[in-house]
Protein backbone atom coordinates (compact mmCIF):
# COMPACT_ATOMS: atom_id res chain seq x y z
CA UNK A 1 0.00 0.00 0.00
CA UNK A 2 2.99 2.12 0.96
CA UNK A 3 5.35 1.22 -1.59
CA UNK A 4 3.56 2.71 -5.11
CA UNK A 5 2.79 6.01 -3.74
CA UNK A 6 6.40 6.31 -2.13
CA UNK A 7 8.31 4.75 -5.30
CA UNK A 8 6.63 7.48 -7.46
CA UNK A 9 6.87 10.48 -5.24
CA UNK A 10 10.60 9.11 -5.63
CA UNK A 11 10.92 8.76 -9.21
CA UNK A 12 9.49 11.86 -9.42
CA UNK A 13 12.19 13.81 -7.27
CA UNK A 14 14.96 11.95 -9.36
CA UNK A 15 13.16 13.83 -12.32
CA UNK A 16 13.51 16.87 -10.36
CA UNK A 17 17.21 16.72 -9.83
CA UNK A 18 18.00 15.53 -13.60
CA UNK A 19 15.49 18.36 -14.71
CA UNK A 20 15.87 20.92 -12.28
CA UNK A 21 12.55 22.20 -12.41
CA UNK A 22 8.96 21.11 -11.48
CA UNK A 23 8.43 19.07 -8.28
CA UNK A 24 5.14 20.78 -6.92
CA UNK A 25 3.95 20.34 -10.17
CA UNK A 26 5.14 16.82 -10.55
CA UNK A 27 3.94 15.76 -7.14
CA UNK A 28 0.76 17.14 -7.86
CA UNK A 29 0.22 15.67 -11.00
CA UNK A 30 0.99 12.42 -9.83
CA UNK A 31 -1.06 12.90 -6.41
CA UNK A 32 -4.63 11.30 -7.81
CA UNK A 33 -2.74 8.51 -9.18
CA UNK A 34 -0.70 7.98 -5.86
CA UNK A 35 -3.77 7.84 -3.83
CA UNK A 36 -5.68 5.59 -5.91
CA UNK A 37 -2.64 3.09 -5.89
CA UNK A 38 -3.03 3.31 -2.45
CA UNK A 39 -6.69 3.18 -1.67
CA UNK A 40 -7.15 0.00 -4.36
CA UNK A 41 -3.93 -1.82 -2.84
CA UNK A 42 -5.62 -1.31 0.50
CA UNK A 43 -8.65 -3.07 -0.64
CA UNK A 44 -7.35 -5.72 -2.81
CA UNK A 45 -5.21 -6.41 0.30
CA UNK A 46 -8.40 -6.84 2.49
CA UNK A 47 -10.10 -9.25 0.15
CA UNK A 48 -7.52 -11.39 -0.79
CA UNK A 49 -6.93 -11.73 3.01
CA UNK A 50 -9.79 -12.86 3.26
CA UNK A 51 -9.58 -15.33 0.41
CA UNK A 52 -6.45 -16.88 2.22
CA UNK A 53 -8.58 -17.22 5.51
CA UNK A 54 -11.44 -18.77 3.90
CA UNK A 55 -9.32 -21.15 1.73
CA UNK A 56 -8.09 -22.77 4.95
Amino acid sequence: MISGPVGSAAARVLMYFLLGKGLEVMLIAAAPGMIYTAATAWLFGKIFMRCRLERR
